[in-house]
């Protein structure tokens, strides 16, 4: 006889769409903040961007000054960035509970954003579980602060006034 292997069932969650949509709009409301943060940096730095400018623009427009921003800057913008991404999926998806949960006993939630669906109707899907909406309003919180310590980008070398 070889070696046994316990079979076990998956743990169901006990999950309702509710949670799913409760953390969800937990997430989104950081990311108005976030945004709302972006709007006053930009009207500080003297950027001109349209009040239907989308996330992504907004730091664009911060990004891409004609100075040269310090390493923490340019991280904290590219950090922002970088949820952008996944704030598309969430905002552009419907939300689907998975009843598999996750190794936790928690229930994960899936996103399939409709924006990104190929000709063949195939998309890439996204499967946020409790943990990982509380990790990325954590992320989005610390972008917040980072945006908010930014200061004016000193002028390159090359761009100093001459005497």
């Amino acid at each position: 006889m070889g070696a046994e292997t316990k079979i076990t069932s998956p743990k169901l969650s006990r999950a309702k769409p509710a949670d799913g949509h409760q953390w969800r709009s937990e997430l989104l409301d950081a990311f108005a903040d976030l945004e709302a943060t972006l709007v006053a940096k930009c009207r500080e730095l003297g950027l001109l961007v349209s009040p239907k400018s989308t996330l992504a623009q907004k730091l664009g427009a911060i990004k891409n000054i004609d100075a040269t921003w310090p390493d923490e800057a340019k991280s904290a913008i590219e950090g922002c960035l970088a949820l952008v991404e996944m704030r598309n999926d969430l905002v552009h998806a419907k939300l689907h509970l998975v009843m598999l949960a996750d190794e936790d006993g928690g229930p994960t939630f899936l996103f399939r954003n409709v924006a990104l669906a190929t000709s063949d109707g195939l998309s890439v899907c996204r499967m946020v579980n409790e943990e990982g909406f509380k990790s990325l309003r954590k992320q989005v919180r610390q972008s917040r602060n980072e945006i908010i310590l930014l200061k004016a980008p000193t002028p390159a070398a090359s761009e100093a006034p001459t005497e």
